[in-house]
């Protein structure tokens, strides 16, 4: 067993064989936590984002060519 700890609560996590972006949510907060490094074992927050995906509140600007 690899082990890290929450970077929330500072509990001790321990994974059997983690995965480079494995989620996994922490016992004690339930802080969602994302495997970052596999050696050494390295956990962070998850964070919701999408690069390449569009978000906005409005209608996207419309272009004209000639």
């Amino acid at each position: 067993m690899t082990q890290s700890f929450c970077p929330e609560c500072n509990f001790r996590i321990e994974i059997a064989g983690p995965e480079l972006g494995q989620l996994l949510t922490c016992s004690r907060c339930k802080t969602e936590l994302e495997v970052i490094y596999v050696n050494p074992l390295q956990l962070d927050w998850v964070y919701d984002y999408a690069p390449n995906k569009y978000v906005a509140d409005e209608e996207p600007e419309q272009f004209e060519f000639d």
